[in-house]
Parts: C-alpha cells; structure tokens; sequence
C-alpha cells in the first residue's frame, strides 16, 4: 500500500498508489528521455504527473507543467521547483500563445543558467488538446534526444484519446527513441483505500459496496469512484453509460463499417488476450477501431491483454446481445 499524505490530490485527498509509475518516471528524468504516458479516461493520468512534478521539484529539478485542457492562459502554465520573475512568465506565456514550443523549451532550459537545478522537465498534459499543431512534437523529440544539454532536459506528454495513442505520430515518436507508459487501473486495495479517503473528506458514504463496484461497473478508475458520489441513483449512472456505449459503437459502424453484432460480442468477451504477431486482419482493424473511439485499451507486449476502457462496458454489452 502506498499512500502520500503530504501531497493533496484535486479532490482534496492524499495521493494513493502510482508509486512503481513515478519512479519509472524519475529514472528515466535522470537523463534526457521523451515519455509518452497514456490510458483511459479519468484513471488519474493528470494527477500522477502533478504529483510526479511535485516530487521531481523537491528532488531538485525544475518542472513546467501545461495543461492543454485549461482554457484560460493564467492556469495554463504551472511551474515547480523555482520561482520565477513576472516578466520571464510573460514571455513564457505569450509563446504558448503564439504555439512556439520549440522556443518555449528553450527559453525554460535557460533558467538553468541563473539557478541551481538538477535539470529541467517539461509536462504537456492532454497533447492532443493542441489539435493540428502537434506536428512539433517531432520536432521536440529531436530536440530532447540528439542535442547536447548540460543537464538532463526531459518532455513528458499524455493523452487519453485512442486516436493519438493509435495514429502515426504516436508510432513516429517511438521510432525516434519515445518510452510509453500505460496507466493501468488501480488494484482493488488501493481503490478500496482512495474511496474511504474521498467519503471521509466529503463527509459523505457511498451507498454501494466498493468490491462489487470494483468488479462490475468502475475498476480501479478512481474518475468513476468521485463521478458516482454525486449521483445518487447507480441505475442512472449505469443508464447513461449504456447510450454512451450505443453511441460510441454505432460511430465504429459508421466511420469504419464494422459490424455492430461483432463489435457487442467482443466487448462481451473481454478481457482477452490476443497475439499481435498472429492475429488475422479481420482481429487488428477491430482492436485499432475500438481503440480509436476510447472503447477498449490494451498494453502492446508478446501477449496482448485487451481491456474495456470501462470495466461496465463489458456487462453492458452482455445486455444488449441477449
């Protein structure tokens, strides 16, 4: 078990878990490195790497955080481990403004010449946020791994769209020299854990057993656990999940013309584990497909283990083929 009670999480609670991620995180920011962390929705991506940035600033390193999903600028850009004048924060600024990436890494490496820091790590949360300007993220990579710094100059980006994960760039990145992180559910231990934590907080209960939450419905998604706490009818919640489903199958039909009763089937069937090396066409344009529109993930290895991106997809799929 692995609780930080010195960290306080968005939902006002200690961060829990994630302890084997973050140090895989921070031997690899010991030198320059270019990390891809991704996984479903609401699994706590976002809050691993504030966490990560927290740590890795007390550990001596600088770390600009951006949130690509913050619409306004002032809480775009977060900054730990050096306290920065106004003007420098301006202009740090107005390149994200004006989307010069390049520049803005190397503005902020530069603060490494007037303080003391082990080195510099850059997060861009969300990457996929910035749309049809993530072209510079080739650019970047290079720019991390083949140019020389005096100290260790690091980029992490996440996202939790099965289309960036799926598509070329991604694959691109990779290429060049990327590591990719999966953030997988929570055990049930820790969920069990985060959940007490959040109830005691809130001063509230949650009016359904964990485990049996755990196994059908949530996971160990710590999103779903505070999305359900302000929904007093578990029936709605699971209601609505079922039209989201219906709506992300019927987009599979239509954008890659799949069939619908296939689609149903294998998501009833997960998890699976299947062979990428012998897979037939038929099995990858289905994975991609479903990938691609946030319905299921899978950690690329020898034996591929397939998961629904929501474990309550899987019963809900049961329903609806019986």
């Amino acid at each position: 078990m692995f609780i930080d009670r010195e960290y306080r999480t968005l939902a006002n609670v200690p961060f829990i878990d994630r302890v084997r991620e973050y140090e895989w995180i921070r031997e690899r920011i010991g030198k320059s490195s270019f990390i891809i962390l991704w996984g479903p929705r609401n699994i706590g991506k976002s809050e691993l790497l504030r966490y990560s940035s927290w740590r890795l600033s007390r550990e001596g390193y600088i770390v600009y955080y951006i949130d690509f999903r913050r619409e306004a600028l002032s809480e775009l850009l977060r900054v730990y481990g050096v306290d920065l004048e106004s003007r420098l924060l301006n202009e740090l600024y107005g390149l994200l403004r004006d989307s010069r990436f390049i520049r803005l890494v190397e503005v902020g490496y530069n603060v490494l010449k007037s303080v003391w820091a082990k080195g510099v790590v850059y997060v861009f949360d969300e990457i996929q946020c910035v749309g049809s300007r993530m072209y510079f993220l080739e650019s970047l990579i290079k720019q991390v791994l083949y140019a020389y710094h005096e100290k260790p100059l690091s980029v992490i980006i996440s996202s939790s769209e099965g289309w960036f994960v799926a598509n070329r760039l991604s694959w691109s990145l990779r290429d060049y020299g990327a590591y990719s992180l999966l953030l997988d559910e929570m055990d049930l231990e820790h969920t069990i854990l985060f959940t007490r934590e959040v109830c005691r907080v809130r001063s509230t209960r949650l009016s359904y057993d964990v485990k049996t939450l755990y196994d059908k419905y949530t996971g160990g998604n710590p999103g779903y656990i505070l999305e359900l706490l302000s929904i007093s009818d578990l029936s709605e919640w699971v209601k609505r999940k079922r039209e989201e489903l219906i709506e992300l199958v019927n987009d599979v039909v239509i954008e890659e013309g799949i069939d619908r009763g296939k689609i149903y089937c294998f998501i009833a069937s997960l998890p699976v584990r299947i062979d990428l090396v012998k897979a037939s066409r038929e099995q990858l344009e289905l994975l991609k497909a479903l990938l691609k529109h946030n319905i299921v993930y899978y950690r690329h290895g020898v034996e591929t283990i397939v998961k629904p991106q929501l474990r309550v997809y899987k019963y809900l799929a049961s329903e609806i083929i019986s």
